[in-house]
């Protein structure tokens, strides 16, 4: 669920997770983590959203999230700067 919430820039859905126990270190389902999918977001963002997905950054990192976590091993990789992910 925080993915999710994560993914649609939820702020206060993602606070209230967060609050409630969910784990900022958990890797999606296609290989991703909370961190990396918003900071990723936040690269391709436009200037007036680039700063709400930083908000969202901010959250994460204040609920825990690792910045230096890696995946497990075994675990591919979600490229979203590859070609077909960026935007036109």
């Amino acid at each position: 669920v925080l993915m999710y919430s994560d993914e649609r820039n939820a702020y206060e859905v993602t606070g209230w997770l967060l609050a409630r126990g969910a784990a900022p270190n958990d890797s999606y389902k296609l290989g991703e983590l909370p961190l990396t999918l918003v900071a990723t977001a936040t690269a391709t963002a436009s200037e007036e959203a680039r700063i709400q997905w930083l908000k969202m950054v901010e959250l994460l990192l204040r609920g825990g999230a690792d910045p230096f976590l890696s995946l497990p091993a075994g675990t591919p990789v979600i490229d979203r700067f590859s070609e077909p992910a960026r935007p036109q």
